[in-house]
């Protein structure tokens, strides 16, 4: 199956990540180390041709800025600060992607073929691209049947998007959070600890 780009405009969010990024630089320099080194097109493109899927264009943006956010550092330590996104989670590499894509279309491509065709369809869209993840296992994810738009896949429930309209969106809400001190749309606050931005549920 051929993978195409979506040709949308990202230039919101190059411009909303930027700020965001300055933010962390200034204010979590533990979480803004963790960002990767940018990937390449071809690594990009690559691994949209093997999970044979869309690349949305705000997703392809961010990984041409930083392949993903690295939670080891120089000696095998932890880094902890890579986790700087809702609910925890850390942003893929391509690698990651791929290989998550893959993990979670296998699981539904060994389901007896009712169980596929019912519920196996709502628990994962094989159209969608996860890019972070957190430390139960639970996905962030984009594309699909709204190709722009931000949902989760949740172990247990599937996929659902009642997050973000797109990935501007969310890092929107997010410079609103840490600038501004109020929630998210997943009912977080912002924290700083260690020079690494967390997220604390409201509840």
């Amino acid at each position: 199956m051929e993978a195409f780009l979506l040709v949308t405009s990202h230039r919101e969010f190059e411009l909303s990540w930027q700020r965001f990024e300055d933010w962390l630089a200034e204010n979590a320099p533990a979480s803004h180390r963790t960002l990767n080194p940018p990937a390449s097109p071809r690594q990009v493109d690559d691994a949209a041709r093997k999970v044979g899927t869309v690349v949305p264009a705000e997703l392809r943006a961010l990984l041409l800025r930083h392949n993903g956010a690295t939670e080891t550092g120089p000696q095998g330590e932890f880094w902890q600060g890579a986790r700087f996104l809702p609910y925890g989670a850390s942003l893929f590499t391509v690698a990651r992607i791929e290989q998550h894509h893959q993990m979670l279309t296998g699981i539904l491509d060994r389901m007896p073929a009712e169980q596929r065709d019912t519920w196996g369809r709502q628990w994962w869209d094989r159209r969608c691209v996860p890019f972070a993840d957190t430390i139960s296992g639970d996905a962030w994810i984009i594309g699909g049947s709204r190709p722009d738009a931000v949902g989760q896949h949740l172990d247990d429930e599937g996929c659902r998007f009642d997050r973000w309209p797109s990935l501007a969106a969310m890092v929107d809400d997010m410079l609103s959070a840490i600038t501004g001190g109020r929630p998210l749309r997943t009912q977080e606050t912002p924290q700083v600890v260690e020079g690494r931005l967390e997220w604390e549920s409201a509840y």
